[in-house]
């Protein structure tokens, strides 16, 4: 009896220590597969239409039971005509196989990565790709890429990474650089300061005009203030059709200029592109804004409204407060509609009292659309210009110093004073200012 119950022992171990191999060789226990990508911020385009960089591809597994990454996939969504040109392993050393052939004329877009030598758990591959057909403009580039422990794509998937953040967002062609997203959208980083700039340019991204979802854009600042050939202009745009809603605050320190033969400083004209044409308004002096801050969530609704509802019922947040009832009138929006709130009254929930529809931003001004409960209020520094219709940039500060002087026109004649001015604005147009 004491020889069975010694034997029986001995093979209970032994299936246990087998499970036990079998469940680490699968990846079992507490072990999960993580992988991370990390593409560049900003991919800027050669003159011959190429641009060649380094895509990484982290292993971030947690043992015990992890795999090695031995295949990937990645695919890309861009401006029409971007392909693959070339794609190349460079860590670990050793080759890749690309599958489909990127061989002119095909555009491809979509592409397995086979028989990547061993990416062991904590280790990062390097892959050196080429793109061809980058445009001349600044516009977005969205990856998607997954790896995975079989050979061609056929084995374990492995997660998105917990602890590396991948960077699936790249600006396209000629971009400044990458913006991204203000604490409020991402839970992390500086709420105050998502800065961008350059040439004593400065500025930052606030939260989106709706109150959207953010996501990072790539931006391109085009500074002609010492241009010769034209007015002193300052040109920022980011990829609108990506993120129509993100909104910006930037100031410009002007260079030196002469008032006007009466002594008055030219305005500052601003412009910003028409949603419907892709093109810029026209030109007009800057208004200054109606609030000192960019949009930011100031309640919800408590339940859904129609279009002809001028009554409802907001609720705040310690991260989205009801503004006072002494701060009325003021101008808020819901999606894409504009209202003006012209009374507040109880302790919350609050009830509005709205103008609906607002600077045209409707199809029948007075009527509103039809917004769901829990929808996120924002409020709205935007002024109306002269024909009642929002503008989608305002002046929030303004200032000049004289600096010297000089001949109002030509070497002789009245003198007039030189100026530096600096301006502050809110852009939530794809923006352009001109002295």
């Amino acid at each position: 009896m004491i020889r069975i119950r010694s034997m029986f022992v001995v093979l209970l171990a032994t299936f246990m220590s087998v499970c036990s191999l079998a469940a680490f060789a699968a990846g079992g226990g507490s072990g999960t597969k993580y992988s991370a990508f990390i593409f560049p911020d900003n991919i800027v385009r050669d003159p011959d239409g190429k641009s060649t960089f380094i895509a990484y591809l982290k292993n971030d597994s947690t043992p015990p039971g992890v795999s090695n990454i031995n295949s990937a996939a990645m695919s890309f969504s861009a401006a029409s005509g971007v392909c693959f040109d070339t794609i190349s392993l460079l860590v670990p050393t050793g080759t890749v196989s690309v599958t489909p052939s990127l061989s002119p004329p095909g555009c491809v877009t979509s592409v397995q990565l086979n028989n990547i030598p061993n990416i062991r758990n904590g280790d990062t591959a390097q892959f050196r790709i080429t793109l061809r057909g980058i445009p001349s403009s600044c516009t977005t580039m969205t990856w998607t890429a997954t790896a995975n422990a079989g050979n061609s794509n056929n084995g374990d998937p492995f997660l998105p990474s917990p602890t590396t953040a991948s960077q699936l967002y790249s600006g396209l062609g000629t971009c400044d650089g990458i913006l991204d997203c203000p604490a409020a959208s991402t839970g992390s980083g500086d709420d105050s300061d998502v800065p961008f700039g350059g040439s004593g340019i400065t500025g930052y991204r606030g939260d989106n005009k709706d109150i959207s979802a953010c996501i990072r854009v790539p931006f391109d600042l085009a500074d002609n203030r010492s241009s010769t050939l034209q007015r002193p202009s300052v040109e920022f745009k980011w990829d609108y059709a990506t993120q129509p809603g993100a909104s910006f605050e930037y100031t410009v320190p002007w260079f030196a200029e002469l008032v006007n033969a009466d002594g008055v400083p030219n305005p500052t004209k601003l412009a910003w592109l028409d949603g419907g044409t892709g093109l810029y308004t026209t030109l007009v002096p800057g208004r200054a804004c109606i609030g000192d801050t960019l949009p930011k969530c100031v309640g919800t609704l408590t339940s859904a409204i129609d279009a002809n509802t001028t009554k409802f019922f907001v609720t705040g947040t310690t991260a989205c407060p009801v503004p006072a009832s002494t701060t009325v009138p003021f101008a808020v929006t819901i999606g894409s509609e504009r209202m003006k709130v012209k009374l507040i009254t109880g302790t919350g929930p609050y009830e509005w009292t709205v103008e609906r529809g607002d600077g045209m931003t409707t199809a029948t001004p007075g009527v509103g659309l039809s917004h769901t409960i829990g929808a996120k209020i924002g409020s709205n520094p935007l002024p109306l210009d002269g024909d009642g219709k929002q503008m989608q940039m305002c002046i929030k500060s303004e200032s000049w110093k004289a600096v010297g002087v000089d001949y109002c026109s030509g070497s002789s004649g009245p003198l007039c004073s030189l100026i530096e001015v600096t301006t502050t604005v809110f852009d939530l147009g794809d923006g352009l200012m001109e002295r």
